[in-house]
C-alpha cells in the first residue's frame, strides 16, 4: 500500500497544478488508491465518494475503467479527452463541467482589506445558504456545513455572501447576494478561505469552468496559478 501511495504522489507530481485535487486528499488521508503507476492514477476520495483518474497512458486509463466495470460512479474526474470520450460510451457517464485548475502557490496568504464579519455556518443557516445557491445537493452542503466548511460574511450585521469547500477539497460555493456585488466581497471571501486553508496546512485550490470569464480574472488578481490543461467532471446517466 505504501508503495501505491508513493507511486501515485511521484506521478502526480509530475503537475502538480493540474493535479492540486488528487493530491489534497492524498494529503489529508482520504484517498484510496486504486491504481497507480509512473503513467497514471485511479483513486477514491472517501469524503465525496468522488472518482478521479489521471493518466498519461490512456489505453491504461481505459483498462482502469473497464477493471472496475459499470459498478457506477457518483461523479468521476478526469484530465485526458480521450478518456472523457471512453467513459461515456463505456460507464455510461455524461460530461458536467469542464474546468481549468487553479492553485494558491504563494507562501503566504494575500491580506484582507475589507470589512466583511465572517463566521463559519451553522445548520441553522442551510435555509437561507440554499435558497441562494443550488448547485450542490442538499445533503452534499448539509455535509459541508457540518464539517465546518461553509462561512458567511456579513457587512453592518446583515449576511452578503458565502464561501466553502467542497466535499473533495476544492474552494467553492462562492455566492454574492444580489445588491451587494460589485464592491469586492467576493474577493474578501476568498482570500479569507484562502487563509483558512493555508492554516489548516492545505494548498488552497479551485475550479473554474472554460466560459467563466469573471472567475479567471479574480483568480489571477489574487495571484492563483491556473493549469494550461483542462479537468472534466462526468456523471452518472441512466
Amino acid at each position: 500500500v505504501a508503495d501505491m501511495y508513493k507511486s501515485a504522489e511521484s506521478f502526480l507530481n509530475k503537475n502538480s497544478i493540474l493535479y492540486a485535487g488528487l493530491l489534497q486528499v492524498i494529503q489529508r488521508e482520504t484517498a484510496e488508491i486504486l491504481e497507480a503507476s509512473e503513467e497514471g492514477v485511479f483513486l477514491r476520495d472517501t469524503v465525496s465518494d468522488c472518482f478521479m483518474l489521471a493518466a498519461d497512458n490512456i489505453r491504461l486509463g481505459e483498462q482502469w475503467l473497464k477493471a472496475r466495470g459499470n459498478r457506477g460512479y457518483p461523479l468521476l474526474l478526469l484530465f485526458q479527452k480521450e478518456l472523457v470520450r471512453f467513459a461515456g460510451a463505456y460507464c455510461r457517464l455524461s460530461p458536467m463541467m469542464e474546468c481549468f485548475q487553479a492553485v494558491y502557490t504563494k507562501e503566504k496568504s494575500p491580506v484582507r482589506r475589507g470589512n466583511l464579519t465572517i463566521r463559519s455556518a451553522d445548520i441553522g443557516d442551510f435555509p437561507f445558504v440554499s435558497s441562494h445557491y443550488g448547485m450542490v445537493s442538499a445533503e452534499e452542503l448539509t455535509k459541508i456545513i457540518r464539517r465546518g466548511r461553509l462561512f458567511i460574511g456579513f457587512h453592518d450585521g446583515k449576511p452578503v455572501g458565502f464561501i466553502g469547500e467542497h466535499l473533495e477539497g476544492s474552494m467553492g460555493l462562492l455566492e454574492i447576494l444580489p445588491g451587494y456585488r460589485g464592491k469586492g466581497y467576493g474577493t474578501e471571501l476568498e482570500i479569507f478561505m484562502i487563509g483558512h486553508m493555508m492554516e489548516k496546512g492545505q494548498r488552497p485550490f479551485c475550479q473554474i469552468e472554460t466560459d467563466n470569464s469573471n472567475s479567471m480574472r479574480l483568480q489571477r488578481k489574487l495571484g492563483l496559478t491556473i493549469s494550461e490543461e483542462r479537468m472534466y467532471w462526468m456523471e452518472q446517466f441512466f
